[in-house]
């Protein structure tokens, strides 16, 4: 099945930030990406944080580090082919494209909907969801929507990092590829 807002969040929080091109740190709270929205530099979380990728949402980043001791939880704001979505590249050799930095286990990464697609870099040694270069995936919990993840270069598209273990993986819904 396919785990998009609960009720006990459809209601956004009155404190919700929306996302921008300008937007390099997330710390805990909750999120909005909306429209089309292309980041240029590496998003670092800390804490936990919330985000909700809304009908329609294009966002497009580098990277999003998530080390371990943070979390990030992504919501659909709906399922189907107007689903948010959210691409992600890393720039730095080493890094996953959603995780940990070169040597760093990555956090906790729960994606629960939308199309979120992440990708080491060229390069790299990372995961595209999961560890750095010689990291371990940390948690990584698949509740819905369309998941990509894709390694460059000896690592796991979802899992460890080269030389890194794969973490704890579970997938209970979605399209994982």
């Amino acid at each position: 099945t396919t785990k998009q807002l609960d009720e006990s969040v459809k209601t956004a929080p009155a404190n919700i930030v929306e996302v921008t091109s300008a937007t390099t740190a997330m710390s805990s709270g909750w999120y909005l990406a909306k429209g089309t929205v292309n980041i240029t530099e590496p998003i670092t979380v800390s804490g936990t944080v919330h985000l909700i990728l809304t009908d329609g949402a294009s966002l497009t980043s580098v990277q999003c580090i998530v080390n371990e001791g943070n979390a990030i939880y992504i919501y659909a704001q709906s399922s189907g082919e107007n689903m948010g979505s959210w691409t992600l590249n890393s720039n730095k050799g080493g890094d996953a494209g959603l995780g940990g930095e070169t040597g760093k286990n990555a956090g906790k990464i729960v994606i629960n909907g939308g199309a979120v697609s992440a990708a080491g870099h060229i390069f790299s040694f990372g995961a595209g969801i999961g560890g750095g270069s010689g990291g371990s995936g940390g948690e990584i919990i698949i509740n819905g929507g369309s998941v990509y993840g894709r390694s460059n270069n000896e690592a796991a598209g979802i899992g460890g990092g080269n030389g890194g273990s794969g973490g704890e993986i579970i997938i209970n819904g979605g399209f994982v590829t």
